[in-house]
C-alpha cells in the first residue's frame, strides 16, 4: 500500500494490539481483586497505567494524521478484522487489517511474559 506510510501502518497495528493487551490486564485486575491478591493487583495497575499512557500517545498521533480505527468485526471463527481509514489527499482511504486469533494470542503471550518473567507468584 504505497498511499499509506509504514509508520502509520505500524501504529495502527500497535494500537490494535495495545487495546487487546489493556483488556487482558483489566480482566487480570478484576480476578486479582476477587482473589484478594492486593500486591499483584497494584502491580497490574502500574502496568495498566503505563499502557493507557501509551494508548493516549497513539490516539494523539492518529488524530494528528487523520487515522480512524473502527471496532473489530469477526469474519470467521478464526479471524477478526479491524477497519481503518486514513485522511489522504483531501479525502479518506479505507483499509483493513485481518488478524488470526491464535496469532493475537501468541503476540499477547510474548508481551505478558515480559511483565511477569522475574516475578515469583505464590501458589
Amino acid at each position: 500500500m504505497s498511499w499509506i506510510s509504514e509508520e502509520i501502518l505500524s501504529s495502527i497495528d500497535e494500537k490494535i494490539m495495545l487495546d487487546v493487551e489493556i483488556s487482558v490486564i483489566q480482566n487480570k485486575i478484576l480476578k486479582a481483586e476477587n482473589e484478594n491478591k492486593e500486591g499483584f493487583k497494584q502491580y497490574l495497575e502500574k502496568i495498566l497505567k503505563s499502557l493507557l499512557n501509551q494508548r493516549i500517545e497513539l490516539v494523539q498521533f492518529h488524530k494528528k494524521n487523520g487515522v480512524k480505527i473502527s471496532e473489530p468485526k469477526r469474519v470467521s471463527d478464526m479471524f477478526i478484522e479491524y477497519y481503518y481509514s486514513v485522511k489522504y489527499s483531501g479525502g479518506y482511504r479505507d483499509g483493513y487489517k485481518r488478524y488470526w486469533d491464535k496469532g493475537i494470542q501468541f503476540r499477547l503471550k510474548q508481551k505478558m511474559k515480559g511483565y511477569f518473567m522475574g516475578m515469583q507468584l505464590s501458589v
